[in-house]
């Protein structure tokens, strides 16, 4: 049967080899000839200079430009974070005592009558301990600290937020070596304490430690509150020349009293209570501000120290955090200015060119939402929350996502029934609705 079988005819070339022939002897001898592949021939615009990124590149003409996304800046924490032990290698900064001598402020504990009583006091705490261990009973050391007695003005929380490098502008310190107290009814300045500024609206009441005879001047200022491009802080109240033992009414006052005025968008600001003790009285008429306006306020408090420097000797310091409320428009619509609003100016989100067919497949709503404005999105959102708000009573959560679901899932569009999950449940935008209603 297979000698019946007819052979398939070979080609005349199939056994002919040709030196320097487009194909080598052990390539499989094929019944046809060689035929020549044709070139793909890309047009004329193909040899043109310049054609996409690579001059004289004419096969670049039938490859697909590529998205070209702009290169991101990665940080590599090992080379721009210390060690622990790079850390402490680091010499410290060098800071000068610009004050008094340290004193303690807080009454100091007299002397036991007997050195020998504490240890006799342990081992009676020990014994009794042990014993009752034995007893099979398990007690527990209750040790009272009263925090009245215990020193709370530590110079670390000042180096923490900057108070004396800002203030002064130098590598100085000085300690707290005179009692003040500044108060706003029950609301004061400590450590970093938070306050509002609607609870500074009135003047606060100051109590200073009387010391031997002289003056003190005080100063109430603002950190963060510049908004103007001059060197300075701006001053909230100034008041000179305190007699020694007098209330601060005594004094001469140079800058009138001014509410704290943190802008809305700027965060907390450090509020700080300066108290300057000198021998004799020094001359601060021409630093009165010559109008109420906040341009007037701003005082280089660094500046003003120099200038009296041999006079001057900061004695105590004080200082809260305070941020925006509505007070703070008031208080400068009464001053004739108008009230800023501080925003962050992020960088545009990277993202594609708007496609009408994208290769992607998504939802459109959520495509078509990547291109607008999101202020617009926002004003959609707002109008939503205003729909939803009742007189005297904030919109309630549903209890479910959907409790119709299997209705609306066969009859809603599926981007619609998932706006409706979204909204029901607060996710993604939707979450403002809920948890920052509108009073």
């Amino acid at each position: 049967m297979e000698g019946s079988m007819k052979r398939a005819p070979r080609s005349i070339y199939a056994d002919i080899y040709v030196k320097e022939a487009h194909r080598i002897k052990g390539t499989p001898r094929v019944a046809r000839p060689w035929r020549p592949k044709v070139i793909a021939w890309a047009g004329p615009a193909a040899f043109y200079p310049n054609r996409f990124y690579e001059p004289n590149a004419w096969y670049k003409s039938r490859i697909t430009k590529p998205l070209l996304y702009p290169k991101m800046y990665v940080i590599d924490p090992d080379n721009h974070l210390l060690s622990l032990k790079e850390r402490l290698a680091v010499p410290e900064i060098e800071r000068y005592d610009i004050g008094f001598k340290k004193r303690n402020l807080l009454p100091i504990p007299s002397p036991l009558s007997e050195s020998k009583s504490v240890p006799k006091l342990s081992r009676k705490i020990q014994s009794n301990y042990s014993r009752m261990r034995d007893d099979g009973v398990h007690t527990f050391i209750i040790v009272t600290i009263d925090l009245k007695a215990v020193e709370h003005w530590q110079l670390n929380i000042f180096h923490h937020f900057r108070i004396f490098d800002d203030l002064f502008h130098a590598n100085v310190f000085f300690h707290n070596t005179q009692k003040m107290q500044l108060k706003w009814g029950s609301i004061g300045l400590y450590q970093g304490n938070l306050i509002d500024a609607a609870d500074t609206s009135n003047k606060p009441d100051i109590s200073i430690e009387s010391l031997s005879g002289g003056f003190s001047s005080f100063v109430l200022l603002n950190l963060d509150g510049n908004p103007y491009d001059c060197d300075g802080e701006v001053v909230h109240w100034l008041v000179a020349n305190i007699p020694d033992g007098k209330p601060v009414t005594d004094g001469t006052e140079i800058v009138p009293y001014l509410q704290v005025l943190p802008f809305k968008g700027t965060g907390y600001h450090r509020i700080v209570s300066l108290l300057l003790r000198h021998s004799e009285e020094v001359n601060l008429t021409q630093r009165k501000p010559k109008s109420l306006v906040l341009m007037d306020r701003i005082l280089s408090v660094s500046q003003l120290y120099k200038e009296f420097e041999k006079q001057w000797s900061p004695s105590a310091l004080s200082f809260a955090q305070a941020s925006w409320d509505v007070s703070v428009n008031k208080a400068l619509h009464k001053m004739g200015m108008k009230s800023p609003i501080y925003e962050y100016e992020y960088n545009p989100p990277v993202k594609m060119d708007q496609k009408e067919f994208p290769l992607k497949p998504q939802p459109f709503n959520l495509y078509l939402d990547q291109f607008r404005d999101p202020k617009e999105v926002h004003a959609d959102l707002l109008k939503r929350r205003l729909q939803m708000r009742k007189i005297n009573k904030n919109p309630e959560k549903p209890e479910y996502p959907d409790i119709n679901y299997a209705e609306h899932k066969k009859n809603m569009p599926f981007w619609q029934h998932d706006n409706l999950m979204k909204e029901n449940s607060g996710s993604g935008l939707y979450k403002a609705l809920w948890d920052n209603p509108i009073s």
